[in-house]
C-alpha cells in the first residue's frame, strides 16, 4: 500500500462558510504500484465521514458545511494493494470575509459644526466568524483618495473629531473577521454643521 498522502492544508483562495478546499502532496512511496485516487474523510464533532472516495487529483472542495463550524480533514491514497495510513490531519474553520456593514449613516444627535457621529449596523452575515472590529476611511473633505481615519472600533459608533466647520466629509466603512476584511459599505456624505 502507499505511504500516506502529506503536506494536507487549507487552500484559503476557495474556503468559505460552505465549502472547504484541500490541497495534499503524493506520499514518497506508491507501494510498488501507482496510486489509483484519494479518499478525504472528514468530522466536525464524532465520527469521520467520507467525503469523497474517487478524487484522482491532489485537492478536493468539501460542500455542503455549515457556516462558522471547525471541521477535521484527513485523506488517504489508494493503489491497487488498499489505501494508506491515514495523512496528518488539518482543521480549517468553514468562514469568510464578513458582509459590509449595513446603515452606515450620520448620527445626528453627535454630528455638529465640529465633530461627526457615524453609526453602522453589524453586518447580516459574519462570514461563519464573529466580527472582531471595523476600520473607517475618509476622503478628509479633500474629494479625492480615502485614507484610514481609524481600527480596531469594536463598538457600532464612532466620533470624528477636529472636522471643518462647513466641510462635507465622505466615509466608508468596513468589518474584519478572523478571515480577513469585507468589502466596504456604500459612501455616506456628511456636512460638518
Amino acid at each position: 500500500m502507499p505511504d500516506k498522502p502529506i503536506t494536507l492544508a487549507n487552500n484559503a483562495a476557495v474556503t468559505t462558510a460552505y465549502q472547504v478546499g484541500l490541497t495534499w502532496s503524493q506520499g514518497a512511496y506508491a507501494g510498488g504500484t501507482a496510486v489509483i485516487d484519494y479518499r478525504v474523510n472528514f468530522k466536525s464533532t464524532g465520527d469521520y465521514t467520507v467525503f469523497s472516495s474517487s478524487i484522482t487529483t491532489t485537492s478536493v472542495t468539501v460542500t455542503g458545511l455549515t457556516p462558522g463550524v471547525t471541521y477535521t480533514f484527513y485523506v488517504q491514497a489508494r493503489n491497487r494493494v488498499g489505501y494508506s495510513p491515514n495523512s496528518d490531519t488539518v482543521q480549517v474553520l468553514a468562514a469568510q470575509v464578513p458582509d459590509a456593514p449595513t446603515s452606515f449613516a450620520d448620527n445626528k444627535s453627535v454630528t455638529n459644526a465640529f465633530r461627526i457621529g457615524l453609526t453602522w449596523v453589524v453586518p447580516a452575515f459574519n462570514g461563519g466568524s464573529a466580527v472582531i472590529d471595523y476600520s473607517i476611511f475618509s476622503d478628509s473633505a479633500q474629494g479625492g483618495a480615502f485614507t484610514e481615519l481609524a481600527n480596531s472600533i469594536t463598538g457600532s459608533s464612532y466620533t470624528v473629531n477636529s472636522v471643518i466647520k462647513g466641510s462635507t466629509y465622505k466615509f466608508r466603512i468596513r468589518a474584519r473577521n478572523t478571515y480577513g476584511f469585507s468589502v466596504f459599505s456604500s459612501d455616506v456624505s456628511i456636512l460638518a454643521a
